[in-house]
């Protein structure tokens, strides 16, 4: 399956009037013309910039260490088979490092828990978003939902909600990625992002989080989702904060 730009994203199973929105269709795609002719010149100054230091890079050849067998009232529990998708996107060119965990506790329903990890974000490598990844595995996205969710540090953070459905299963999911210094919210931002970051500062990092948990009430089981994110924020040590939260 490919994604609306092109990219090869593998999952596996883990009013208005017509005119009006013609128009605005016509110019987002404009736009999308323009941010991606700018993101292929940025490939080819890429190349130029491949040894430009970011400033956000993860420093550990582990990403699985950084990332704590208990938060909060849950625990890593190996060999769980709910995850899906197991990754999400492109393989080796997207991302560097993917951890995905099942997560239980006596309390809370049980979570899953995936970090995919790219060292460089360019035209042809970017983070592969749920909502490509999981129509991809079979699911429907139904919902979506803009969430600001404050983290252990004073910054709010741009996430999104998604409900996905498939049969015999329906999914609450919440994930945000950062790119470099940014918490884009779409997939355009996340292009822009990459564009402009790698002009001024060069080439920068990305890392996407997914949260999801096996609920048919999105606002039950956002509310899980929240409280799971807020304990990752609190259980790991600086270098994952450093990681997802873009915390020096």
């Amino acid at each position: 399956d490919r994604d609306a730009d092109g990219r090869r994203c593998t999952c596996a199973l883990a009013g208005a009037t017509m005119i009006a929105v013609g128009a605005d269709r016509a110019g987002a795609n404009r736009r999308e013309f323009l941010v991606g002719g700018a993101l292929l010149a940025s490939g080819a100054a890429s190349l130029v910039l491949a040894n430009a230091a970011t400033p956000l890079a993860m420093q550990t050849a582990d990403l699985g260490s950084e990332i704590p067998a208990r938060i909060g009232g849950w625990t890593f529990r190996p060999g769980g088979s709910d995850l899906i998708p197991q990754g999400e996107g492109g393989g080796e060119e997207v991302y560097d490092q993917i951890v995905s965990r099942h997560y239980r506790s006596e309390a809370e329903p049980p979570v899953m828990l995936l970090i995919a990890y790219g060292s460089a974000q360019s035209g042809s490598t970017q983070l592969h978003r749920p909502e490509v990844c999981y129509p991809a595995a079979g699911f429907r996205i139904i919902e979506r939902t803009d969430i600001a969710l404050s983290v252990a540090s004073p910054r709010v953070i741009r996430t999104r909600n998604l409900t996905a459905i498939a049969p015999g299963r329906v999914e609450q999911i919440l994930y945000w990625s950062r790119v470099g210094k940014d918490f884009p919210g779409s997939g355009f931002d996340q292009r822009w992002s990459i564009l402009r970051q790698t002009l001024v500062d060069g080439i920068p990092d990305g890392v996407l989080v997914r949260i999801s948990t096996i609920e048919a009430d999105p606002t039950a089981g956002v509310q899980v989702l929240r409280r799971f994110a807020a304990a990752l924020a609190s259980s790991g040590g600086p270098g994952l904060r450093h990681l997802l939260w873009g915390e020096p």
